[in-house]
């Protein structure tokens, strides 16, 4: 089932996705070891620096909202509304050892091999680009989707219904 909710609020967002994957986790790693395990372990699977993660991973996928609407109205202002939300995603991603995987526009594909870390991404993010000063008239809003899965990892790209769902 796939649901779409607006949320007025960093911290709204955040304490939904929070209990949302505390309730995930429990479901999906109930009696084994640790539902997240110690970084340590995570970093064994994700490989060493510069390679994709692998196992069982956060897929993420944002979108600014009416971004054809507002590079229409924007002209060439635009790129300095899309190199600022880049940068700040960019910093909030790096904060918490997401991997971009692939920048499209104004949306980024990016994993992250602990599931906290992506949730903590996204609020960090929405806080970054709500305090950003943008041009009159225009407020950033980016839609986030996750989804915690086990893709393959296929010639670089990640193939699975996990995808395709977050």
């Amino acid at each position: 089932t796939l649901c779409y909710r607006k949320f007025s609020t960093a911290d709204e967002l955040r304490e939904y996705i929070e209990n949302d994957l505390a309730l995930l986790l429990t479901e999906r790693f109930e009696g084994s070891a640790s539902p997240i395990g110690p970084r340590e372990e995570a970093d064994a699977v994700s490989g060493r620096a510069g390679e994709l993660p692998t196992g069982t991973i956060t897929l993420v996928f944002t979108d600014i909202e009416g971004s054809t609407r507002m590079l229409q109205e924007l002209g060439d202002r635009y790129e300095g509304v899309l190199t600022d939300h880049h940068r700040l995603m960019r910093e909030a991603m790096q904060r918490f050892r997401g991997r971009e995987v692939l920048t499209a526009g104004d949306g980024f594909f990016i994993v992250f091999p602990h599931a906290p870390d992506a949730v903590r991404f996204a609020a960090a993010a929405q806080q970054a680009l709500a305090r950003h000063p943008w041009p009159a008239r225009f407020r950033v809003q980016v839609r986030i989707g996750m989804h915690t899965g086990d893709p393959a990892l296929i010639g670089g790209q990640y193939v699975g219904l996990c995808v395709n769902r977050a």
